[in-house]
């Protein structure tokens, strides 16, 4: 620094002279009287005077230069000294200033510097840096950035801190989710928190939820009803058209940023219907019941409440099964109608109905398999009425016993079912000659009659879901266009555009028998990854869609993370060559919710 200081142009020769004497103190004195307190500040470095070249350097509006002197002083209160005087720097240089204290591992004065800053961010991240992580999610908070608070509390090791739980508190209330603020709220004051403003979310998030005895039990001097509401948890974006009765939105969650179906059920009703809002509170009690079986053929329920008839099911796109006119080839058609076989059975096996079985009305699932919306839905026909949308398929669809006022019952799902499948055959509602559909297809004559008694008029002559399921799986093998290979997989959909699902491929590990293999690749269970053709020991996949996340963990222990059902299709041996193999990495959760076999990982074990 000695060398370099000497050879700076702007110092005189007397300065020069003075500094090869050692007279750094006089040289500084006088650079700072005739005006450069900037090379003064130089010279006090030079010889470890950090307080007075702090002092010069500030004198000058070197504010980095003086934040450098004070970091090699290590005098914390010549630090905060210069953080004090930075506060007068413009946004930008106070940003960049912070930056070098966090560099340096001084996030707490870094967040001191940036306390009145107007991008709230930086503060943020330098006091959770500093190990303040608490701190960091009020400021959070405060600023309105309460998804970034929710962040930054679940990675906090502080749980039992009354002043998290009252943040968490906080920002799901912001955030819309009024049972989690209810829940964080109640654990603040086990915790022995208090304060007016977690009593005030308990009492409004209590009264929200209908319990308003116990909201006014929390605080007894504000009537519940004088409560804030909570804030719309639904940002409504777009408007649709309704799929069951009533109207319905396109919105975003502003809890999980997911783009979201808001179907508003009673809109059409007269207000206060006893009649209306008990068939709503009905159909949504039949849609969580069918929601905890959590087949991946159904569409998930994100929220319900059938008090204002307010169902929320993910935006999952256009349906794969648009029109009869539309429909893609045969196999596939199989295929998919042998998807949702699977997941009716399942939920009529809980003595649930569906009645969800209009093409409007299906959804579509992240593996472009179209899904059924939730059970219960045929009981909002009579809510429906004044839609003629979709009338002669609705029409059409209708089994017999149901056009002459009987109420809708799973033989009348399964007749529905079939009644679609051969809509989609024939491509088209008027032509009903199933067989003369699969002509030519090799397809078996048990299947092709089973799905022929699913159209009877007694409903109990009808065949179950599952015997569909399992007649269409027959079909769809023996079409040979629902996969590439030689083995189909019953339930994984050809992609109608190479790009829609590109496949990729995996080599079977040595461990694989043959006859473990065979079995694998002709194996029935919706909750393994989509096996779209195979060569051998060569798997082609399907590949996972975006959005989905490994369901990661530290221990082999995914047995006990499995969904409820998983892999109840497959045969013992078959199943336990699958468990046997089950990894850390060995479950994929996909967009939507569900829950998946990777065999892309189990293969290779």
């Amino acid at each position: 620094m000695m060398a370099r200081l000497s050879d700076d142009p702007e110092l005189t020769q007397e300065e020069r002279v003075g500094l090869a004497q050692g007279r750094h103190a006089d040289v500084a004195e006088a650079l700072r009287a005739r005006g450069r307190p900037d090379l003064a500040g130089r010279v006090y470095e030079a010889i470890w005077d950090f307080s007075r070249a702090v002092e010069a350097y500030l004198a000058a509006g070197a504010a980095m230069a003086a934040l450098e002197a004070a970091l090699a002083s290590e005098d914390a209160a010549l630090l905060g000294r210069v953080v004090e005087a930075c506060r007068a720097e413009d946004a930008a240089v106070r940003v960049r200033i912070a930056e070098t204290l966090q560099a340096r591992g001084r996030a707490s004065e870094a967040a001191a510097l940036l306390a009145d800053h107007a991008d709230p961010e930086p503060r943020i991240r330098a006091l959770a840096s500093a190990g303040r992580v608490v701190e960091a999610a009020e400021a959070a908070v405060d600023a309105g950035l309460d998804a970034m608070a929710l962040e930054l509390l679940a990675e906090t090791a502080d749980t039992v801190s009354p002043r998290a739980w009252a943040i968490e508190a906080r920002a799901r209330w912001n955030l819309g989710d009024v049972e989690g603020a209810v829940r964080s709220a109640q654990r603040c004051l086990r915790e022995g928190g208090d304060g007016d403003d977690v009593r005030r979310i308990l009492s409004a998030g209590l009264a929200a939820l209908g319990y308003v005895t116990a909201a006014h039990r929390v605080r007894p001097e504000a009537p519940p009803a004088q409560e804030a509401a909570p804030p719309a948890r639904f940002r409504v974006t777009a408007p649709l058209a309704p799929r069951f009765c009533g109207a319905a939105y396109l919105a975003q969650d502003r809890f999980t940023l997911e783009d979201v179906e808001v179907h508003l059920l009673l809109a059409d009703a007269p207000p206060d219907d006893p009649e209306a809002r008990r068939i709503v509170a009905e159909a949504l009690s039949d849609a969580l019941a069918g929601d905890a079986l959590a087949h991946p053929a159904v569409t998930q329920v994100r929220f319900a409440d059938p008090r204002s008839g307010l169902l929320v099911l993910p935006h999952e796109g256009a349906s794969p099964l648009p029109t009869p006119e539309m429909a893609p080839p045969l196999g596939l058609v199989a295929t998919f109608f042998a998807f949702l076989a699977a997941g009716l059975a399942v939920g009529h096996g809980a003595g649930l109905a569906n009645g969800g079985l209009l093409p409007t009305q299906f959804g579509r699932d992240a593996l472009g398999r179209p899904r059924l919306p939730p059970f219960g839905v045929h009981r909002l026909v009579p809510l429906a009425g004044t839609q003629t949308a979709g009338l002669e398929a609705r029409l059409r669809l209708s089994p017999p016993e149901v056009r002459t006022g009987r109420p809708w019952t799973p033989a009348a799902d399964v007749y529905g079912l079939v009644r679609g499948f051969v809509a989609f055959a024939t491509r088209t509602w008027t032509d009903e000659d199933l067989a003369g559909a699969l002509a030519g297809t090799r397809a078996p004559r048990t299947a092709i009659d089973r799905l022929v008694a699913a159209l009877a008029s007694d409903p109990v002559e009808r065949p179950t879901a599952a015997e569909v399921a399992e007649a269409l799986r027959a079909i769809a093998r023996a079409v040979g266009e629902a996969t590439t290979g030689a083995e189909p997989a019953s339930f994984a959909p050809q992609p109608l555009r190479p790009s829609s699902m590109p496949t990729v491929w995996v080599e079977a590990a040595p461990t694989w028998t043959a006859s473990e293999l065979d079995a694998l690749a002709a194996a029935e269970d919706p909750y393994l990854q989509p096996v779209l053709d195979r060569h051998g020991r060569r798997f082609g996949l399907a590949t996972w869609p975006p959005g989905s996340a490994v369901m990661a963990s530290r221990d082999a222990g995914a047995e006990r993370r499995l969904p409820r059902g998983a892999l109840a299709h497959l045969t013992g041996p078959l199943r336990q060559a699958i468990v046997t193999r089950l990894g850390p990495r060995s479950l994929v959760r996909v967009p939507g919710g569900h829950v998946l076999v990777a065999l892309d990982d189990v293969l290779t074990r």
